[in-house]
């Protein structure tokens, strides 16, 4: 398998929460690389849904929780004669780094920019379709029609202010990822079924697949148990089931 696509289920709130995080930040950035008004626009956007989530979540004390676990957990395996030491140092200062620094941030993330009068006044005109043009809103027409580099001081800014939850996200979910060596597993009949062990707190779910493979996985599961069904990827009709044996890479993770 050269070329994998990575398909991921949570199997905690807290992972699901952090990786929908994730993914809004990795949108945000591509954004916040575009110049146009346009990408601005989409950059606003996916900010505010960012906001959002972090205001309706106390984000900063479920990361700490996640970091505080990992930072006692690397700290023991410093005793293990035969693990790289080195890199286990790097990887445990990076952490407690994180955790200093979002243990010093006051109050809850994003509660503060959330009251930024510009920003308001977009967010409460974001739920109606269409809503965030110059007749609604003159005063965002006006930002977007600056220069670039204008534009670039005020978003440098509001991102910045998020940078700590977006380090700690980061942090976590690649050491997540990398917590288990990936197994090679066969799905009979685009069909796959396992028991977790329960004396392991198992966060992720991912199933790597050839991106030759003209099939996706849908992933459905708890803490006990989980199943994987490879359906056919048309978008002409609706996905059903497919009948060949599926190879795939399986990879539980934990942390």
């Amino acid at each position: 398998m050269s070329d994998l696509i990575h398909f991921e289920f949570p199997l905690t709130e807290r992972i699901r929460l952090l990786m929908r995080l994730e993914q809004l930040f990795l949108q945000m950035e591509y954004f916040r690389n575009g110049n146009s008004s346009w990408d601005a626009r989409a950059l606003i956007d996916t900010f505010l849904e960012i906001l959002n989530v972090l205001t309706r979540n106390d984000v900063k004390s479920e990361l700490l929780k996640e970091l505080d676990k990992n930072s006692i957990m690397l700290e023991k395996l410093s005793e293990n004669q035969h693990v790289n030491s080195s890199a286990l140092n790097q990887l445990l200062d990076r952490v407690n780094h994180v955790r200093r620094e979002l243990s010093e941030v006051k109050g809850k993330i994003g509660g503060s920019i959330i009251k930024h009068d510009f920003l308001q006044s977009i967010a409460l005109r974001s739920p109606i379709p269409g809503g965030k043009f110059g007749f609604d809103l003159p005063w965002f027409q006006r930002w977007l029609e600056q220069t670039s580099e204008q534009r670039q001081d005020d978003i440098q800014t509001w991102v910045d202010s998020l940078s700590e939850i977006q380090l700690g996200i980061d942090l976590l979910m690649n050491m997540l990822r990398g917590s288990t060596v990936p197994e090679e597993v066969l799905a009979m009949g685009g069909f796959f079924q396992a028991t977790l062990d329960q004396s392991r707190p198992y966060q992720l779910i991912r199933a790597s697949i050839d991106n030759s493979l003209p099939v996706f996985p849908e992933i459905s599961g708890g803490k006990h148990r989980f199943t994987i069904r490879f359906l056919s990827k048309s978008v002409e009709r609706r996905p059903v089931l497919i009948e060949e044996d599926i190879e795939f890479r399986l990879t539980k993770c934990l942390l």
